[in-house]
């Protein structure tokens, strides 16, 4: 069921950011990335591991350039869910094999889904608030909250390099 999803998944991303190129006016860069989705398929179906990060790159990229263009925020950010979705999945789908059958690889995988989707919900769902509330904020605030970002990424960081060594 994962490596369905992963297709699926891959091509909507692909998908939601062509559309929003094509939407902007520049429908050469949305009629490019429409001519990808078979390539990266075909990629993904002969194991060429590095596509989904090579797709969640280019679909960040893309989304940043197209949001200083003008892009639709709503479909840039189903572009790059879609793709950091796909991602994940293909990268679990890789250690899901090293499950030994004890412990019932079925339930690992319906607690990954679970957790995958519940993560990408409240995700949209806080993107979702900060865009229906306006806030404004002093110099300080704006201080704190840029450390507090940066904590949160120096936290994620060591988090990932424990997790891999």
């Amino acid at each position: 069921m994962i490596k369905i999803l992963v297709y699926i998944l891959l091509a909507f991303a692909i998908l939601f950011l062509s559309a929003g190129w094509a939407l902007l006016g520049y429908w050469l860069v949305g009629l490019f990335l429409l001519l990808l989705i078979p390539v990266c398929l075909v990629l993904l179906k002969l194991k060429f591991l590095p596509v989904c990060s090579l797709v969640l790159t280019l679909s960040v990229l893309l989304s940043a350039l197209g949001l200083w263009r003008g892009l639709d925020i709503s479909l840039a950010l189903a572009g790059v869910l879609s793709a950091l979705a796909a991602w994940d999945l293909e990268g679990f789908s890789h250690r899901l094999a090293l499950v030994p059958a004890e412990d019932n690889p079925l339930l690992v995988e319906r607690r990954h889904l679970l957790g995958l989707g519940l993560i990408l919900l409240l995700g949209s769902a806080i993107n979702f608030l900060s865009f229906s509330m306006r806030f404004v904020f002093s110099f300080e605030w704006a201080v704190v909250l840029v450390v507090a970002t940066f904590i949160g990424i120096g936290a994620l960081v060591n988090w990932l390099r424990n997790r891999e060594g």
